[in-house]
Parts: structure tokens; sequence; C-alpha cells
């Protein structure tokens, strides 16, 4: 198995939420957990009906469940879809990189009321 930090699990047991690190959740049935490395393994043949390892080059892997998906309502269906779908590069933004500081630099458009 790929080694991974951070997972992605439907209906994950009481230990596993009592124990790991939790980053974002899509109440009430899926949760993301930052995971060691050394501890994927053991998290992932715990008992869960689905985990979905995302691995260091972006891609991700499934264990248990996939048809688990089917039963979620629809906005942790998207939650699911957004975690899976690519990291892309943030898109090129005015400033960007430069220092506020930066003569050149020209803060956002305030908002227009």
């Amino acid at each position: 198995m790929s080694t991974g930090s951070e997972i992605l699990v439907v209906d994950a047991d009481a230990e596993s939420s009592a124990r790991l690190r939790l980053v974002a959740t899509a109440p009430p049935r899926v949760v993301v957990f930052e995971v060691d490395p050394g501890l994927l393994d053991d998290v992932v043949a715990e008992s869960h009906r689905l985990v979905i390892v995302r691995n260091s080059d972006g891609t991700t892997e499934t264990y248990g469940d996939a048809s688990v998906l089917d039963e979620l309502d629809d906005s942790a269906r998207l939650f699911v879809e957004a975690w899976r779908g690519p990291r892309g590069a943030k898109t090129d933004r005015r400033g960007e990189g430069q220092s506020w500081d930066d003569p050149a630099f020209e803060p956002p458009d305030l908002p227009q009321h």
C-alpha cells in the first residue's frame, strides 16, 4: 500500500475518531483525518465502511465498500468528489507572490456596495 498523510473515511469507528487528527467533515458520515504514514496500514485495516487514501503524488486509493458513496446525501457526495479530485495549482492572481511592501503591488479591489 502506498503511504499518504490524509484519508477520507465514511462511517469512521469511534476509536479512529478519538485518536486521529480531524481535518474536515461532511456530517454525519464523512470525515477526513491526518494520519502518520506509519499508522496508515493499521487505520485502513480497522472497521470502516470505506477509506480513501490520498497519496503524495495526488492519486487516491479506495479500500472497502465503494457503494457506500451512493448512500450519502448530495452534499456529502459533492464533498467526497471534490476531495478526490486533482489538486491543481492556484490560478494566476494579480500580485501573487509579491510582498505587500513592494511598490509595484496593487491590493485587491475593494468590494463594491
